[in-house]
């Protein structure tokens, strides 16, 4: 459920959403991310393949067939672990103050000039996928059934801070990740992540 107007965007994302969400999301892209890691694994193993066919195809059958039923198992893990997993309540409110988030009994408000910066999932490390791809169906499928996630990082403004990265996590819906990040866009800089951004010592409050 959202509240918006020109200067509050508040949602909540119930127990009940993340999960029928989740299985939504699994249910129509399963087959895409089994054939993408299978895909993935002959493209990166290709010499790997080729000595084994050299030994025979029954024993590439055989490899092929054990990826197959790993990776069957690891969804089919998830979706039994989002049936029972007992998911919190999650409220989010974002105004000219700042941005206040809650999570099952935990509750924190955070003011603009917290943050350094924020980052967007879908444009994890630089890269924006091609829709057409099997992973730019799998993110364009998790955009629209899932939503998206914001990364805002905090500023490193003792000693001691510049030691670590704290990012603070905002999960959309799906109806209003653009609304989000236009406001967030309004209000801090956006940045790219690279390979150092989620390096070292990491902190995320409310993932």
């Amino acid at each position: 459920m959202e509240i918006k107007n020109t200067s509050i965007i508040e949602w909540e994302i119930t127990p009940s959403e993340k999960r029928e969400r989740l299985q939504q999301f699994i249910s129509k892209t399963w087959w895409i991310i089994l054939s993408f890691i299978i895909f993935s694994f002959f493209s990166f193993y290709s010499g790997f393949w080729s000595t084994k066919i050299q030994h025979g195809t029954n024993a590439a059958l055989k490899e092929l067939l054990f990826i197959v039923i790993a990776v069957a198992v690891g969804i089919l893990l998830i979706y039994f672990f989002n049936k029972i997993n007992p998911y919190q309540l999650r409220t989010f409110r974002l105004d000219n103050a700042g941005v206040q988030i809650s999570k099952g009994k935990k509750k924190k408000s955070y003011s603009w000039n917290e943050f350094e910066c924020f980052y967007v999932y879908t444009t994890y490390r630089g890269y924006t996928p091609n829709k057409e791809t099997d992973l730019g169906k799998i993110f364009k499928a998790e955009e629209q059934i899932m939503g998206d996630i914001f990364y805002l990082k905090k500023k490193q403004t003792t000693f001691l801070s510049k030691l670590y990265k704290t990012f603070i996590v905002i999960y959309s819906e799906p109806n209003n990740l653009g609304d989000i990040f236009s406001f967030l866009k309004d209000k801090l800089p956006q940045k790219i992540m690279t390979a150092t951004t989620d390096f070292g010592l990491i902190f995320y409050e409310f993932k």
